[in-house]
């Protein structure tokens, strides 16, 4: 008759205890890659946003009287940027399906520059202002470069805290 052998459960009793430390870091590490995925969301947005341009120029108009007016009208300093100095982050909450993030620009205009808006006399005639989806589009960006990051995060993770 054969016997069954040995088999050490030493290895199987570090793993477990190893594990049991890793899910004690877990909401820490999920936070980590959250701020991080959210720093990158803001730069990408605000790099798309764009900034108003304010030039030096000539105005000239015929005043009811029919006299005519010209005159130099300087900018004096006047710098675009409002609107993407204006981007911000909010408090990372944990909620009862995961974290939530809010990306927040108080600007009153930020919601017509994102999405666009009607206009009287727009530049294509038609009434209608495209939107730049400045957020909207990094926000794709974004997922699409997530399971790769995620990826490289949890590798980094595990290496740090089980040595593999």
């Amino acid at each position: 008759m054969s016997s069954m052998g040995s088999f050490d459960f030493e290895d199987w009793k570090k793993l477990q205890k190893d594990l049991q430390r890793l899910q004690g870091k877990l909401p820490q590490f999920y936070e980590e890659c959250i701020k991080e995925l959210v720093g990158r969301l803001l730069a990408k947005t605000k790099a798309r946003t764009p900034v108003g341009v304010y030039e030096d120029k000539w105005v000239e108009f015929t005043t009811k009287t029919g006299k005519e007016v010209r005159f130099f009208a300087r900018a004096h300093g006047k710098q675009g940027g409002t609107l993407r100095r204006g981007w911000t982050v909010g408090q990372v909450e944990r909620t009862a399906g995961g974290y939530q993030v809010e990306i927040i620009n108080p600007v009153p205009y930020a919601m017509y520059v994102e999405y666009g808006h009607r206009a009287r006399n727009a530049k294509n005639g038609m009434g209608w202002v495209e939107g730049r989806f400045m957020l909207t589009k990094s926000i794709e960006e974004l997922e699409r470069e997530m399971p790769a990051f995620l990826d490289r995060k949890m590798k980094q993770f595990l290496e740090q805290n089980l040595g593999w």
